[in-house]
This record gives structure tokens, sequence and C-alpha cells, in this order.
């Protein structure tokens, strides 16, 4: 995964960060993020554009009777979730 320009922006009027991918953008939004996923998976939901060359595949869970599961779209790139953390951490402590 390539990552490009980063820029913070908004969205009627609320945040968002766009993020170059391959030399596509990704916009992300706090009102969209899965936070539970980033949180407990430290995965981001790309978008549809990114359905085709991206996937997590997260292992099945006995604890929870969770099957293995395939996310089209998804990433687990550890630069770019930090990207994600940093952002959101940051309009947190804007509030």
């Amino acid at each position: 995964m390539k990552i490009g320009k980063v820029t913070r922006t908004t969205i009627d009027p609320y945040p968002a960060l766009r993020v170059e991918i391959d030399g596509k953008d990704a916009l992300f939004s706090p009102l969209d993020l899965k936070r539970t996923l980033l949180d407990e998976y430290g995965i981001v939901y790309l978008g549809p554009d990114f359905e085709k060359d991206h996937k997590v595949i997260l292992p099945a869970d006995s604890s929870d009777s969770r099957s293995t599961m395939t996310l089209q779209g998804f990433t687990s790139d550890l630069t770019l979730v930090g990207i994600i953390r940093d952002w959101l951490r940051d309009l947190d402590n804007a509030k």
C-alpha cells in the first residue's frame, strides 16, 4: 500500500481526512469509521473503490463463536491505522 498526501478537511461541517492510497483518494469521517474494528483489530475500511484490491482476514474466534471473516476494502496497514488514530485523538482533544 502506497500512502500519498494526507489532508485534514471538513465536509458539511464535519471533520474529514482525505488520504491518497495507491493513487486513489480515500475519505474518512469520524461518523462513518467502524471504531470497534479500529480499536479491537487495528483495521479500517478504505471505501468501495478499494474492495477489489484490499482485504483483511479475521481469524475464527471460538470464544465468541465467530468463524473466519474476510472483510473486503479493509486494511491493517500500520502507517494508515496510525494516521487515523492520531487524527481521531486530535479531534477528541479538540472537544
